[in-house]
């Protein structure tokens, strides 16, 4: 019965440090992308922004613009504009 008792108690302890250390491991994972200081993007005047999201390392700012609406996409890894969308109305 003791040497039971005592399986019961090892094995627990293993499940709970296992559970620690993954979650440990886990939380430290998150916080990859090391960005640069400064990013900067020059927009025309009086614009606006409207969203801002980061998905796979990239940054994406929405504008409203009084000619239209623009998206800039940014990696943040080497804080790089990739590209600016501009979405005009038709003429």
């Amino acid at each position: 019965m003791i040497i039971l008792g005592l399986l019961i108690v090892a094995g627990v302890t293993v499940i709970g440090i296992t559970i620690t250390t993954r979650l440990n491991d886990m939380s430290q994972n998150d916080i990859a992308v090391d960005m640069p200081d400064v990013i900067q993007a020059y927009v025309p005047k009086d614009s606006q922004i409207r969203a801002v999201d980061i998905d796979d390392g990239f940054l994406f700012v929405s504008l409203a613009a009084p000619e239209g609406d623009i998206v800039i996409i940014v990696e943040l890894k080497s804080g790089k504009l990739l590209g600016r969308l501009n979405i005009l109305d038709e003429p």
